[in-house]
């Protein structure tokens, strides 16, 4: 067991890092709310003031048609304009949120999501784009802290990490609720898979140090919730799988769980369970191959890895 606990830092820095490149990629290329999920805004609940005069009106509209366009910053001026006018308004709020977001301003992002949750009340699009924007946050929290580390700023470190810890928490308990509404929105299912898995990474880290230590009953509590979260963020890739068929980074992602899963049970002296968790890795890495059999370097190392731990344990 010892020898396993050497290993784990490793492997969860190139999960982590795999994450962040596909999952930072993917969202700020495509944006929150510019996937396969309904944007009807009559989806949302009426406002409880009034949008405002014929000209916000005017000006709300053409904002909208400004953020589908990709034209954000102008877009922004518009919106800003409205919500003045009219601060009730939660289309103009939303797509405030969005804005902010694709400009990777995550804090106004998130500020503009939640007054719309609090004017309208449970406004989908909100809802996901605060997860996606907080999940977001906290990988440039994590990145911040890496930083400071390698500066030698471990106490401003540690700060920064647990801010990022906070960000996909919340990340992770949003996002959840939007795939609890809507089980077919590839988009929230995708964030869903990385929000779970950056969630467990404090647990997970908890975990090993408390067995490191012999503490076993201490470590109990978190590498129970570190479970918890990995089994989110797998069924969350998997759904994401079925829905947009054919993509790799969901199929990397699931390994990588299945993976964390596997070192963390055999921790827990779970050999059996252990070896499933490394078997459904396999899997997963070996489906990513057979969609795209070249140039998957990441797929083709990591299958390799998983191959050789299964004769050792």
């Amino acid at each position: 067991m010892a020898n396993v606990r050497k290993k784990r830092s490793g492997v969860r820095v190139f999960v982590v890092l795999l994450v962040m490149a596909w999952g930072g990629a993917y969202f700020f290329s495509r944006g929150p709310h510019e996937g396969d999920a309904p944007q009807d805004d009559s989806l949302l609940p009426a406002p409880r003031d009034p949008a405002g005069s014929p000209e916000t009106i005017s000006a709300l509209t053409r904002a909208i048609e400004l953020t589908r366009q990709h034209e954000f910053a102008q877009a922004e001026l518009l919106l800003q304009a409205v919500v003045r006018k009219a601060p009730g308004n939660a289309r103009a709020q939303r797509y405030l949120g969005d804005c902010c977001y694709n400009q990777h301003r995550f804090d106004d992002a998130i500020r503009a999501y939640d007054r719309a949750l609090k004017t309208a009340g449970e406004s989908y699009f909100a809802l996901r784009g605060s997860g996606v924007a907080h999940l977001h946050r906290g990988h440039a929290r994590w990145q911040e802290q890496e930083r400071l580390r390698k500066a030698g700023k471990r106490h401003e470190a540690g700060g920064a990490m647990q801010q990022a810890h906070q960000d996909y928490a919340r990340a992770h308990a949003l996002l959840k609720r939007c795939v609890e509404e809507r089980s077919d929105d590839a988009e929230a299912a995708y964030a869903l898979a990385m929000a779970a898995e950056a969630a467990s990474r404090k647990a997970y880290s908890s975990a090993v140090a408390l067995f490191g230590r012999g503490d076993d009953d201490g470590a109990t509590g978190w590498s129970g919730e570190c479970l918890a979260l990995m089994d989110d963020g797998a069924i969350a890739a998997g759904r994401r799988m079925a829905l947009v068929p054919g993509e790799t980074g969901p199929g990397l992602l699931l390994g990588g769980l299945h993976l964390r899963q596997a070192h963390l049970l055999r921790a827990m002296d779970r050999s059996g369970d252990a070896i499933r968790a490394l078997q459904a890795a396999i899997a997963a890495y070996e489906g990513v191959l057979r969609m795209h059999p070249d140039g998957q370097s990441d797929a083709e190392a990591e299958l390799s890895k998983c191959r050789d731990l299964l004769k050792t344990w």
